[in-house]
């Protein structure tokens, strides 16, 4: 019976050896895998880290271009706005005025829009009744050349005057002088908001 309990002995003792080597290899491939999902753990939240702070940039930068172009909307519409009261008011002021101020005026209208050749100009009914004497005179006397006659009939406008020279028209009726110099005014206006203003 001895014999037979040593190589019982031996067989247990060598399977218990097997099996702590199994043990060990199974732990080393249990370590190993426990490895390689810590790194891939860590390699998909950094990726996560990376894409969440990318996404937080697009976003950062989309709020930013949403409120400079919100900003500029704004500034553009603020312009627009001067502009139209820009334009009101300066109408106001010329539609208000009286007597001699206007009359100047209309002078300046003259010579800046009048040919040098014979022509009729036409004024509304009201700016006929309050037209000032000689005012005819006075215009045709910033000509070199040609002349201008008063029309017989009154144009069909409310302040400033028509030039006919032939088939040609020269309108110099206030609303058509601000449609003219309308772009003009808006470059003005806007060079006055550029002017320390960053949009």
């Amino acid at each position: 019976m001895g014999g037979l309990e040593c190589i019982t002995g031996e067989i247990i003792e060598e399977a218990r050896r097997e099996a702590e080597r199994i043990l060990r290899k199974a732990d080393n491939e249990v370590e190993k895998i426990a490895a390689a999902g810590r790194a891939e753990a860590e390699k998909r939240r950094a990726e996560a880290t990376r894409e969440t702070a990318q996404e937080l940039g697009k976003r950062r930068a989309m709020a930013v271009a949403s409120s400079r172009q919100e900003r500029r909307q704004i500034l553009l519409q603020t312009r627009m706005e001067a502009i139209r009261e820009a334009v009101a008011a300066a109408k106001h002021t010329i539609y208000t005025m009286e007597g001699q101020p206007y009359f100047e005026l209309l002078m300046q209208l003259f010579r800046n829009y009048a040919q040098e050749e014979d022509g009729v100009i036409l004024f509304s009914e009201r700016d006929l009744a309050r037209m000032p004497d000689g005012f005819i005179e006075k215009l045709n006397g910033t000509l070199e050349r040609g002349s201008v006659a008063l029309g017989t009939q009154p144009a069909d406008i409310e302040y400033g005057f028509i030039i006919r020279y032939g088939d040609i028209e020269q309108n110099c009726c206030i609303e058509s002088i601000f449609e003219e110099k309308k772009n003009v005014l808006e470059d003005r206006i806007n060079r006055c908001f550029e002017d320390g203003v960053d949009a």
